[in-house]
């Protein structure tokens, strides 16, 4: 089992508003990823990371077992280190993905498990892309985090595409998860939506209605 993070403190500069206090079907956006992150029956606790004077309420959020205040300030590559720091091997998760499957969390951290002893990081890959907030980190992943850092490299998909091409990083295509899972691709395609703009939410949130959630 691998402790979760949840990343809350990013700045919505796309959609305006703190996104995730935005409501859905009743609850705050980043109530449902939370939720789901803690239904992974291979996540043991689940914590969010947020800015300095960040204030959020994890007993009304009903999800998180604490909060961890971001040591670095350089966006999703120093919440990863600080988690790293904090926690050491575990999952990344963004705070604007309320579609995420348990199944897909459950199926990603069996795959890291099986390679765990060859990479530094195992990363679903979407397409051409590497999602690095969907991802399994292991602490080994943190010196060179913190290089990279120090060399001025902020961008970790920059830095995860250019250590998966050395042989460093695993990446684990959808098809592999959803036959781990047993979903349907496009289930385990729906786990990778974020939010990032109005539209964005409108499809979030007719998904999220078609389950038959309360409030919706």
């Amino acid at each position: 089992m691998l402790p979760a993070v949840v990343l809350a403190g990013g700045r919505s500069s796309r959609l305006g508003p703190n996104k995730l206090v935005l409501r859905i079907c009743g609850e705050p956006l980043i109530q449902h990823a939370l939720r789901r992150v803690r239904k992974a029956s291979r996540v043991s606790n689940v914590y969010l990371i947020t800015s300095p004077g960040a204030v959020w309420d994890t007993m009304s959020l009903g999800g998180a077992d604490g909060v961890i205040v971001d040591e670095f300030m350089v966006g999703p590559s120093g919440a990863v280190l600080t988690a790293l720091k904090r926690l050491g091997d575990c999952l990344v998760i963004a705070g604007d993905m309320p579609l995420i499957e348990p199944k897909v969390l459950d199926a990603l951290i069996n795959k890291c498990y099986e390679v765990s002893d060859k990479y530094v990081a195992c990363v679903p890959k979407v397409g051409r892309f590497l999602e690095p907030l969907h991802a399994v980190y292991w602490s080994s992943f943190a010196s060179i985090l913190n290089a990279a850092l120090a060399c001025g490299t902020a961008s970790i998909q920059k830095l995860l595409k250019l250590l998966a091409h050395s042989g460093t990083v695993a990446t684990v295509e959808l098809e592999v998860l959803a036959a781990e899972a047993g979903l349907s691709l496009e289930r385990v395609l729906n786990s990778f939506s974020n939010v990032n703009t109005w539209r964005d939410l409108k499809l979030v949130a007719g998904s999220l209605c078609r389950e038959g959630l309360p409030g919706c």
